[in-house]
């Protein structure tokens, strides 16, 4: 049984942004577990385990050919409080995306064999995760201060759905479905 996830992928001003606190947060802080692990910046609207790609496929396909491409916006970053912090750019949930994100989590009752538990809606958010694991909290506030010069109050037209697999070795995209 293999991972896999669908994606938003960052598109304009905050795809660039997203790209230069990478580039930031590796040369500066040598804070890379996430870059060095996604082709792409973007936002997780499911995720879980399956046997059958095509199945994916399939519902991923079927779930783009439903929407057309839509704005959303991003309100500044967040940090959760965890073992490691969590340092991620935070998404209004808009109308759009929550019809989006709910559609996708009803298509995909039957498909995720094993659904991860970030990805039900009780536990979503709409994010995109910038550092994690490799930053310590002594860190922290200089990487914010860093970060703060970068603006992640923006809009972006989200413009279709990414394919994702992943596993303990980092993420490979395996097809985008545009709207």
């Amino acid at each position: 049984m293999k991972n896999y996830a669908v994606v938003i992928k960052l598109t304009g001003e905050i795809l660039e942004n997203s790209l230069l606190a990478w580039d930031i947060l590796n040369k500066k802080f040598k804070v890379r577990y996430i870059s060095s692990r996604s082709p792409f910046p973007h936002i997780t609207l499911s995720a879980g385990q399956c046997h059958v790609l095509e199945n994916v496929f399939k519902e991923v396909k079927e779930a783009a050919a439903e929407y057309s491409p839509f704005e959303i916006h991003s309100n500044g970053l967040g940090v959760f409080v965890k073992k490691s912090p969590v340092i991620y750019i935070r998404w209004t949930h808009s109308k759009q995306l929550y019809n989006l994100f709910n559609f996708l989590e009803n298509s995909f009752k039957k498909t995720w064999e094993k659904p991860e538990k970030n990805f039900q809606s009780e536990y979503w958010l709409a994010k995109t995760t910038l550092a994690y694991s490799d930053v310590s909290y002594s860190d922290l506030p200089f990487v914010l201060e860093f970060l703060r010069t970068i603006d992640f109050e923006k809009q972006m037209v989200a413009e279709g759905l990414s394919l994702v697999e992943y596993d303990k070795e980092g993420e490979r995209e395996l097809q985008t479905f545009y709207f």
